[in-house]
């Protein structure tokens, strides 16, 4: 089917140069675009406690893990001679990370972008029982394997 327009000889041995401009802003897309990191860090005074975030052991006092989604997580931190602490704690959503405008912080910023999240926490010093506490724990320790030896076991 004939428009009527004149056809453009074909060119010999031409490159396009929409080519080259395509390759170009991808190549300028993959270099200049910035990169985004969310990061938690995890401090206790005193520092050396195991820290556990959602019930997964990521390390020792100060620690920091990256992440992906914001929103609740549970801190755990035990350490000998301390009472183990859990608190859960909300990673709040920044503004520029809710849509649309997250596309472009993560893809089309220029430079390196951190969301760095730091929680400190302070544990409590474990009290050391008293003498006649542990006495005492001895003692209601004796009588309960009085009574379970004593106890008859039915088939």
């Amino acid at each position: 089917m004939d428009s009527g327009l004149p056809r453009e000889p074909a060119k010999q041995g031409g490159f396009p140069v929409r080519v080259p401009c395509t390759l170009g802003a991808m190549v300028a897309c993959v270099f200049l675009s910035g990169c985004f990191s969310r990061v938690i860090e995890v401090r206790s005074n005193p520092e050396g406690a195991v820290c556990y975030i959602d019930g997964e052991q990521v390390g020792v006092t100060p620690v920091e893990i990256e992440f992906v989604h914001y929103g609740p997580r549970q801190i755990r931190l035990s350490m000998d001679g301390y009472l183990i602490f859990s608190e859960k704690v909300e990673v709040d959503t920044p503004w520029y990370e809710v849509f649309p405008l997250d596309f472009f912080v993560e893809h089309l910023v220029p430079f390196p972008v951190e969301d760095r999240r730091v929680m400190s926490f302070d544990l409590v010093e474990r009290e050391k029982p008293t003498l006649d506490e542990v006495e005492e724990f001895y003692r209601r320790a004796g009588e309960v394997r009085e009574e379970q030896s004593g106890a008859a076991v039915k088939p």
